[in-house]
């Protein structure tokens, strides 16, 4: 599990803790899925194979989309994106401040690998240790919560655009989106609270968890404005296509900025969603198609979760609640987009950016396929103003 600090005190306390975590005398969960640290923030479990797995070959194959050649990872914890990755590459550069982390990960190393590898002990800050190596890729990965501030990151970011080789891509993954974590701590209590813990009681506790919540965490259009600030040509921010109720998938996202010539991003003709948009679409068209304010579906349970905390009466129990919800049923009109977008052969590309309450997406639907000689589709994004009607 990556982790990087900031403050010196910061720093040391998630030092500590986590080399602490990766003991040597701990085995990994699998071979190969060295999830040491990684715990189910709504079941105080450990993450199974599965949610994890996902979660690795998701955030894995979004970073070789790029076919990068040389890859430099900040905060690259015991090498679960590492070992995947280095195969696929010329050169990977890992750095991490844990000792642990990096012992895991070099004793997990395949000897015969015909990549050049580095593993370096060092902090976010200290980039410059790495060797100079015309990096074409650089990935933080589920690192940027654990940054104290927002001058912090912006200068890491900074350090690290400066490292990359034109054309190179800057890959943030795993992002905590600010607008969303009083429905993440009410739905962690939802989730976690005993049936007869009373509502004045869980209310409560989500707000003091809320309080002392000191991960960082950004709206996605201001981490977008931060790439650009530091040279970004092109941004892309997508969710999560995860199906596991984690609180990745749930909360958090990938944004990818893009430094040097970037070929041309598609412009779709841009329309606003209604229900039942995708029986509308000409698919034989083979036009780029943008949609506009797609419910986010996947957090409705979740905001419902949350009205239902606020608005009941303090005495009532969270085990009453989750029993009159468990009825309730929500459509998903981006799964249906997927599901008919594979049906015709083409791509669906998702933006968290405009809507900065999360509570919505725009989508963009692509006509035909991607491939490594071209490397994923970019999209001209809407910013602000209304779209034609389907």
């Amino acid at each position: 599990m990556s982790r990087t600090g900031g403050r010196p005190g910061l720093e040391q306390a998630w030092r500590h803790i986590y080399d602490r975590a990766y003991h040597l005398d701990r085995p990994p969960a699998a071979p190969g899925l060295d999830t040491s640290g990684w715990v189910n923030t709504y079941t105080t479990e450990p993450y199974t194979q599965a949610e994890m797995g996902e979660w690795v070959d998701e955030t894995v194959g979004r970073i070789l989309e790029h076919t990068p050649r040389r890859i430099l990872e900040i905060g690259c914890g015991t090498g679960l994106l590492g070992n995947r990755l280095i195969p696929q590459v010329e050169a990977y550069c890992g750095l991490d401040f844990s000792v642990g982390a990096l012992q895991r990960f070099s004793r997990d190393l395949e000897p015969t690998t015909r990549s050049t590898v580095c593993l370096l002990l060092a902090s976010a800050k200290q980039i410059g240790r790495a060797p100079r190596w015309d990096y074409d890729c650089v990935v933080l990965n589920s690192v940027l919560q654990y940054f104290p501030d927002a001058a912090y990151v912006q200068e890491v970011l900074q350090q690290a655009a400066a490292l990359l080789k034109p054309p190179g891509v800057l890959f943030l993954g795993d992002v905590r989106h600010r607008e969303l974590l009083t429905v993440h701590h009410a739905w962690r209590e939802w989730r976690a609270g005993a049936d007869d813990m009373a509502v004045l009681e869980a209310r409560a506790s989500a707000a003091r968890r809320h309080r002392s919540d000191r991960e960082w965490s950004i709206v996605p259009a201001d981490l977008a404005d931060m790439l650009r600030s530091v040279g970004a040509h092109h941004v892309e921010t997508r969710l999560k296509d995860g199906t596991h109720p984690t609180e990745m998938n749930l909360f958090r996202y990938d944004t990818t900025g893009f430094f040097g010539p970037v070929r041309q991003a598609v412009d779709p003709e841009w329309l606003d969603w209604k229900p039942g948009v995708e029986r509308r679409i000409d698919w034989q068209a083979g036009r780029p198609l943008g949609l506009r304010n797609v419910p986010n579906a996947r957090l409705a349970p979740l905001i419902a979760a949350e009205r239902g905390l606020q608005d009941a009466a303090d005495a009532t129990s969270i085990g009453a609640l989750r029993t009159a919800a468990d009825s309730a049923s929500y459509d998903d009109p981006l799964a249906v987009l997927r599901d008919a977008a594979a049906a015709h052969g083409a791509v669906i590309r998702t933006n968290w950016v405009r809507d900065r309450s999360g509570r919505t997406v725009d989508v963009a639907v692509l006509p035909g396929k991607e491939s490594p000689e071209t490397g994923p589709l970019l999209v001209r994004w809407p910013t602000t103003g209304q779209a034609d009607a389907v």
